[in-house]
């Protein structure tokens, strides 16, 4: 009779175990989820302050700085930062306290973010490669530099490369294979800019080794 007194009670002690194991696992998961939350609105902040801070500091000089291609697209590159910023990093940052409060995630978040961080990734590496044949032309070809890097174009080429952005982003939404699409993306999005920019580089250091040698 003591012997199966004492069984009842370890098996009850054993049962009553795994509640507070998980007791002290949500515990965790909330101060885990609420530091997520915390660190993800001051990135965001530092983000779109910083982001801010810059393009007004380029639109105050519009006479000397938005005069040269080279400011127009970093302009460019500050707005799309601050996109990430303003929206993705806020939006990442109030699903984590959705998650803290252990409340259902809005379904329209997700999407809403892989959109904003899609098309700002594309218009980031655009600007950059633009950037780059910019640099690239002005130390391969100076004579030709203002001849051929013009304010016209460089706008034209930053409207062409926010309509391809939202272009790709919105393939999901037609009756293209996912599987497609991912290829397109990753290409798009880091395969395509990390062989142009390694190409060009190489050339421009390449000139540059060239002229110190002469």
């Amino acid at each position: 009779m003591e012997q199966t007194t004492t069984t009842f009670i370890s098996s009850q002690k054993n049962d009553v175990q795994p509640t507070g194991d998980h007791d002290s696992f949500m515990v965790e998961d909330h101060t885990f989820f609420l530091s997520l939350a915390v660190v993800g609105f001051a990135l965001a902040a530092v983000n779109t302050l910083g982001n801010t801070a810059l393009l007004l500091t380029i639109f105050r000089d519009t006479r000397r700085l938005l005069q040269t291609p080279p400011s127009l697209l970093i302009a460019n590159l500050c707005v799309s930062d601050l996109v990430v910023g303003l929206i993705a990093g806020d939006l990442v940052a109030v699903k984590d306290v959705y998650r803290f409060q252990h409340l259902p995630v809005p379904n329209k978040l997700d999407p809403i973010i892989r959109l904003v961080l899609g098309l700002s990734l594309f218009v980031s590496s655009g600007t950059i490669i633009a950037l780059s044949c910019d640099r690239y032309v002005a130390v391969m070809h100076p004579f030709k530099y203002k001849s051929t890097i013009t304010r016209k174009r460089v706008k034209i080429c930053i409207a062409l490369i926010w309509a391809v952005a939202f272009t790709l982003c919105f393939l999901p939404l037609t009756s293209i294979p996912e599987v497609i699409f991912k290829i397109v993306y990753a290409h798009t999005h880091a395969s395509l800019p990390a062989i142009l920019l390694t190409i060009m580089y190489f050339k421009v250091f390449r000139a540059l080794g060239k002229e110190e040698e002469n």
